[in-house]
């Protein structure tokens, strides 16, 4: 009885629906109707089925056609790397010859290196350094016999490093015929290739050794042989370069083996190199760039295109309330780039030219229908009075710099906040967080009184919370810390 197939893509046109459903709210609070006789409604269930058709052919296209896809998107895997250490030869008033490819060893460990780079002198003059990769290598191992067709290929039986790997003379990897005679030549392509030419490409990922296709000419109704195709019968073998699979120490001596003797040298890991990348790992990697936007819808749209403009540090885009009937106005709120100051005058200090650029650079990204309006950002004035208490070792002009340097800190509109990004947009200013962060501060023992008070408010009493409008930010802050009597510990 044959076990029954899973099913691994369970997401339905009607899940799709009801997850759209449950945004409308948060989106937009003013849509209520949520009946199917809704033409808002209508529209997302003609998205939702072409969602699921999408998905249901997506999640059936083989491996070999998303390759196929990433390679005409400019897009491909990155090929395996082998672990790299680099080696340190003790400084003897000259620079060794140690050409590229040379190997080496090791007589504690049992790995193989070869050089792949030229010697130099270090950084601070004490040695000669020099970068190796641990590897293995694999002589005349036999990849196949060739039937004499065109476009053949043929896979090694371990995953070979790429022959251009790095820019030495010798590639890592050479293809003979029958074992015997000189290697076919390695090209990047075959185009330009006579028929007879003996040569190969190579496929970094899979470690495909390929040879030269019969190409159809429509134009003359003729077939063009690019590169020789070895003859039928003959045996393809290969000798390469695979990535060691030996764990290898953080330090360990190295033995360079040379023409003119062996030298003794120090190892030192560099890295533990990679394995090939998966189709998977590329479509993740190269998410962002292929969905680069080229035109805003959401605010967050906006936010995320506009913050790569030169000189923005930060962007928080807001919809404007207007009559019905007008189209939607978009408020880009600026805060340009400036160093952390130890106050907050240069907040107020904006560039002209920077506001157009933003704006430039939104009218491209909007949409019809939408209008949108660039200016600095708002903020929101308040008042600190803190008394603390200082330890016995903290003097009072100390206690009273490490606390306003602490609030100042945390409010900030760039450094600010829990997460050190800047202060959240309109989030309120509450009592319990300044007392939070004033605790943290080392030279405080104990935060005996706070008071707050909103400077849009001259004559209010103090507060426990200054409310901030949902674009504002925490602007001029007056602080005025007190210390009381100081406390042993």
């Amino acid at each position: 009885m044959a076990l029954p197939v899973p099913n691994l893509d369970d997401l339905r046109f009607q899940d799709l629906v009801d997850a759209a459903k449950r945004l409308l709210p948060t989106l937009d609070p003013t849509w209520t109707d949520h009946n199917v006789s809704d033409p808002g409604i209508t529209l997302i269930e003609a998205c939702a089925q072409q969602v699921d058709e999408l998905c249901y052919r997506v999640n059936r296209v083989p491996e070999s056609h998303q390759r196929a896809l990433l390679k005409l998107l400019g897009l491909a895997p990155a090929p395996p790397t082998p672990p790299r250490i680099r080696v340190t030869l003790k400084a003897d008033g000259s620079v060794p010859q140690i050409p590229p490819g040379t190997q080496a060893t090791s007589a504690e460990y049992p790995v193989k290196f070869i050089t792949i780079t030229a010697p130099m002198v270090s950084e601070d003059s004490s040695g000669i350094v020099i970068d190796a990769a641990a590897v293995e290598l694999v002589e005349d191992e036999v990849l196949g016999i060739s039937t004499g067709q065109p476009g053949q290929s043929f896979s090694p039986a371990r995953q070979p490093l790429s022959p251009t790997l790095w820019a030495n003379d010798a590639p890592l990897l050479t293809v003979t015929i029958n074992g015997q005679g000189n290697p076919w030549d390695l090209v990047l392509s075959f185009s330009r290739r006579k028929e007879e030419e003996e040569c190969w490409t190579w496929d970094d990922v899979s470690g495909k050794v390929m040879f030269g296709p019969l190409v159809y000419v429509s134009q003359t109704s003729t077939s063009l042989q690019y590169g020789a195709i070895p003859d039928q019968g003959q045996r393809i073998t290969a000798t390469y370069y695979t990535a060691s699979s030996v764990p290898i120490p953080s330090s360990f001596p190295v033995t360079i083996l040379t023409n003119s003797g062996d030298l003794e040298a120090d190892g030192e890991l560099l890295d533990m190199g990679s394995s090939a990348e998966t189709v998977d790992e590329v479509i993740k990697r190269s998410a962002l760039g292929l969905t680069s936007l080229q035109r805003a819808v959401t605010l967050a749209d906006f936010e995320r295109t506009l913050q790569h403009v030169p000189g923005v540090a930060r962007i928080g885009a807001a919809t404007e309330e207007l009559p019905s009937g007008v189209p939607r106005n978009i408020v880009l709120n600026v805060v340009p780039q400036f160093p952390q100051p130890d106050t907050y005058t240069s907040l107020s200090v904006g560039s002209d030219d920077l506001i157009g650029r933003v704006q430039k650079r939104a009218e491209d990204l909007r949409i019809i229908g939408t209008s949108v309006t660039t200016v600095l950002a708002i903020y929101h004035e308040i008042k600190i009075k803190a008394t603390v208490t200082p330890w016995v070792n903290a003097s009072d002009e100390e206690v009273k710099e490490d606390a306003e340097a602490a609030l100042r800190q945390y409010f900030h509109p760039l450094y600010g906040g829990e997460e050190g990004t800047g202060w959240p947009w309109g989030k309120p200013v509450h009592v319990g967080e300044i007392l939070q962060t004033l605790e943290k501060v080392p030279s405080v023992r104990e935060v005996d009184q706070i008071e707050l008070f909103d400077l849009k408010n001259p004559n209010s009493d103090p507060t426990q919370q200054v409310q901030l409008a949902s674009k504002e930010l925490v602007g001029t802050l007056e602080i005025d810390v007190e210390s009381s009597f100081a406390v042993e510990d």
